[in-house]
C-alpha cells in the first residue's frame, strides 16, 4: 500500500508486569476524572479499588486463607477489571501521545500521522504501537519508563520486543 512504500514502520510491544496487580489508585482515579466518571455511588463503589477485601480459597478440603485488603491493583476476577484496566491504559496513551504534541518537532508528528492514521493498540497489559521515525519510538519508551511507574505499569523487558516492517518499491 502506498503509505508504507519505500518506509520502515516499526512495531514496538511493551508489555506491563503484574499490571492489573500493580494498576495505582491514583492513575484509577486520573482515568476515571479523565473519563467524565466523577460522582455517585456506583462511581465511589466501582473506582475505590482500597475498599475491596480477598481472601485465597482453600483446595481439596484446605482451609481459606484469612481476609486481605486490596491496597493496589484490580482484581484479575472481577467482570470490570479488564475495562478499568483498559480504561487506564487509554488515559496513559492520551498522555503520552500530549507530551508528545509538546516535546517533538510537529514536521516529525505531522509524517507519523500522515503514515501511520493508527498508531496505538492496547490489550490487556499490552501496549503496542508503530513508528516511523525513530525519535518517536525512543521517546515513546521514555514516557513509558519514566511515568509508566507513577500508574503501577512497569516494563517487563524480557517480554518487550520490536520489529521493523518495509516494502520497497518496485522501481
Amino acid at each position: 500500500s502506498r503509505w508504507l512504500r519505500d518506509y520502515c514502520i516499526k512495531l514496538i510491544s511493551v508489555d506491563m508486569a503484574k499490571a492489573f496487580d500493580s494498576l495505582t489508585q491514583q492513575a484509577i482515579d486520573q482515568a476515571r476524572i479523565s473519563w467524565g466518571l466523577t460522582s455517585g455511588r456506583f462511581c465511589n463503589l466501582l473506582f475505590n479499588i482500597q475498599s475491596l477485601t480477598f481472601f485465597v480459597e482453600g483446595l481439596k478440603g484446605a482451609p481459606n486463607s484469612k481476609q486481605y485488603v486490596q491496597n493496589q491493583g484490580v482484581g484479575t476476577g472481577g467482570p470490570e477489571s479488564p475495562a478499568m484496566f483498559l480504561m487506564v491504559l487509554g488515559w496513559f496513551v492520551v498522555a503520552m501521545q500530549r507530551y508528545e504534541l509538546r516535546h517533538l518537532d510537529r514536521d516529525i508528528l505531522n509524517a507519523e500521522r500522515a503514515l501511520l492514521p493508527v498508531r496505538d493498540i492496547g490489550f490487556m497489559d499490552d501496549l503496542n504501537f508503530l513508528v516511523h521515525n525513530p525519535v518517536v519510538a525512543e521517546m515513546r519508551l521514555y514516557f513509558i519508563s519514566k511515568y509508566g511507574p507513577w500508574c503501577g505499569f512497569y516494563l517487563e523487558l524480557d517480554k518487550c520486543w520490536g520489529m521493523c516492517l518495509w516494502n520497497e518499491s518496485s522501481s
